[in-house]
């Protein structure tokens, strides 16, 4: 049974990755735009929860695939603890093989929130992974947004780091994220708010985003409606949204 697929294609190379019903992460990659497709591939370490894949396709045939985790072992025996972390892996042959998955926060294994709905992205070399997590490091019981950044390939991550500098004091929820490329080459997170963020005001739920031109500072959250301090209804998933990012943000 395939759960939760997520799809990604760069040209006529496509790769699917889903959650089977025993939550193992499993992918497969296509050359002729989806015709025929290579032998599916298990991602996912034998005896976790894996669940709510992502992935992206680069140019020169790097795939990253990035999911949530309840244990993951990989190099030096990482394990994620009883809380949902995200795993992951990368291939450098468009699929062929993969590495083992490891953890992207080193520090997951200390805290209690899970991490979840990853969004992944990439251009000219430049990865960007952006979730949701419920108190991350115990800072709060409500769902923050959180990023991390690959300048390798893939190879290595950054350090987490929070799009919204009072992510630690608020008590409102921001969830569903979408990591985006603008057509100026911008990276760019949208997502949805609940938080009473500059960019908005209000108990409904709104669209926000933040950009960078470098992966290592981010804009102030806006709103990505400017109407949307004076309306009271919730605004469409931020997938919905994202999907002309290159317009709008």
């Amino acid at each position: 049974l395939l759960m939760a697929p997520a799809l990604a294609s760069n040209g006529c190379r496509v790769a699917l990755a889903w959650a089977t019903r025993d939550e193992t992460i499993v992918a497969a990659v296509s050359s002729d735009c989806g015709v025929t497709w290579a032998t599916p591939v298990v991602l996912s370490s034998a005896g976790t929860s894996n669940i709510q894949p992502a992935l992206s396709i680069g140019d020169d045939g790097v795939v990253v695939a990035v999911w949530s985790s309840r244990s993951v072992t990989g190099a030096g025996q990482l394990v994620s603890g009883i809380d949902f972390d995200l795993a992951v892996c990368r291939s450098i042959d468009f699929g062929s093989t993969w590495a083992a998955p490891v953890l992207l926060d080193a520090k997951s294994g200390r805290d209690r929130g899970n991490d979840l709905s990853a969004s992944v992205t990439n251009h000219g070399g430049k990865w960007l992974v952006a979730w949701s997590s419920e108190g991350y490091m115990d800072t709060g019981a409500d769902s923050d947004i959180f990023v991390s950044a690959s300048t390798d390939n893939g190879l290595t991550w950054s350090s987490t780091v929070p799009l919204y500098a009072g992510f630690s004091k608020d008590q409102t929820d921001d969830f569903d994220p979408v990591a985006v490329v603008t057509t100026s080459s911008i990276f760019a997170v949208v997502w949805r708010s609940r938080s009473a963020l500059s960019a908005h005001s209000g108990p409904d739920v709104d669209v926000v985003v933040s950009e960078s031109a470098n992966l290592n500072t981010w804009s102030e959250p806006r709103a990505v409606n400017p109407e949307s301090g004076r309306d009271s209804c919730d605004e469409p998933t931020a997938a919905a949204c994202a999907s002309g990012a290159s317009v709008m943000v």
